[in-house]
């Protein structure tokens, strides 16, 4: 597609300089460009990364934004993307793959696109270019617990 475009503001004396050689010229623009933008990417995951490394153990509200298998992905309220590797996770909720859905198994609460949950940070990797959270459970006390302190 780029090669046309390029094409139509050429000179004709210019089409026929680089004419043999125009399919590989739009061939490097293209695989160029696409490192490019993976560079871009890349470099904006790091930043974020940095910016969540001291935020470990805190708690965001997250919105789901996508569902595979082994990963939900979610959008915190400050905008950075994250991950819950369901495959690795040790807590209480399972993926329904058949229902595309997240579902906790101790009251049966589903979270589906676009729900909205508690999640905490657990890492910032470098390694692995993410950053992961496992759902937030608050910790209820007994109240005779309480009256003990």
């Amino acid at each position: 597609m780029l090669g046309r475009s390029i094409e139509k503001f050429m000179s004709e004396k210019e089409k026929a300089k680089y004419g043999a050689n125009f399919e590989a010229i739009a061939s490097s623009i293209s695989r160029t460009e696409r490192v490019a933008d993976k560079l871009e990417e890349d470099s904006v995951k790091i930043k974020l990364i940095e910016y969540m490394q001291d935020k470990i153990g805190q708690v965001y509200v997250a919105r789901l934004s996508g569902m595979n298998k082994n990963k939900i992905f979610m959008e915190l309220e400050n905008h950075v993307e994250v991950v819950y590797n369901v495959t690795t996770a040790r807590d209480n909720f399972i993926y329904d793959e058949e229902n595309f859905k997240i579902v906790d198994k101790r009251n049966n609460e589903s979270y589906t696109m676009g729900s909205t949950m508690k999640v905490s940070i657990v890492s910032a990797s470098y390694a692995k270019m993410e950053i992961e959270v496992i759902p937030y459970v608050e910790e209820k006390v007994k109240i005779d617990e309480v009256e003990e302190e």
